[in-house]
């Protein structure tokens, strides 16, 4: 029996742009979808079985901002990733407000796109299926904002608390402070960076003597995969 391929719906008015994108994601073992702009994209999302949205902010007749405004005016919590060429903090800042999950500024790396749409698409479905998120001896109740250490209840902040899921949402992968700071705080200036590594200083100390959180210097975090110790 053939495993069902995830659907991925691409949104661009550049054509060139979205066949290169579609045809990546293709080979990348994805079953796309395209749209030339919103009014279209909003066609398939009701005709389809879509598992995420990859849009262009820059579009024609409703926009990018307009289109995640409308998904999720209908409760609809596919992961939507944003690519943009715009250098404008605020469209990203906004974007992330109305309910986007993670964007790529273009130029960007296909093989990039493809592990962010699969870690998007598995964030989502562990969501669905579960309000358990278990690495280890390390569990995390989205229900119950517990978090549990070989089964020995821990304290944490609410900030640590979402620090720790995006974390366990993404292990084995590294993320940048800057994706820390869009992820949990919803906003990327590089001043602010300090921040992750103190409330990471706090986790670690929480979490002791597990030792779960690697660090890549220079770039930023990682949950480790396996032995934890």
């Amino acid at each position: 029996m053939t495993e069902k391929l995830h659907t991925i719906l691409v949104v661009d008015d550049e054509d060139s742009v979205r066949e290169m994108i579609s045809e990546a994601l293709s080979l990348a073992g994805f079953n796309c979808l395209e749209a030339r702009d919103g009014i279209q994209a909003l066609q398939e999302l009701r005709k389809s079985e879509i598992q995420l949205v990859v849009l262009d902010l820059s579009m024609p007749r409703l926009n990018g901002l307009e289109l995640i405004e409308k998904i999720r005016s209908t409760h609809d919590s596919r992961p939507i990733l944003v690519l943009t060429a715009r250098e404008e903090k605020d469209d990203l800042k906004t974007s992330f407000s109305l309910g986007a999950d993670d964007f790529l500024r273009k130029p960007f790396s296909i093989e990039e796109l493809a592990w962010r749409c699969r870690a998007l698409i598995r964030r989502h479905f562990s969501r669905v299926q579960g309000d358990l998120l278990k690495h280890g001896p390390l569990t995390l109740n989205r229900d119950t904002y517990q978090v549990f250490v070989n089964n020995t209840e821990i304290q944490l902040s609410a900030t640590e608390f979402r620090l720790l899921e995006v974390l366990m949402e993404n292990s084995g992968r590294v993320l940048t402070r800057i994706q820390l700071l869009q992820l949990v705080w919803g906003y990327s200036n590089p001043v602010e960076t300090t921040v992750i590594d103190t409330y990471i200083s706090y986790l670690r100390r929480k979490l002791r003597p597990l030792e779960p959180i690697r660090t890549v210097r220079g770039i930023g975090y990682e949950l480790k995969i396996g032995k934890m110790t």
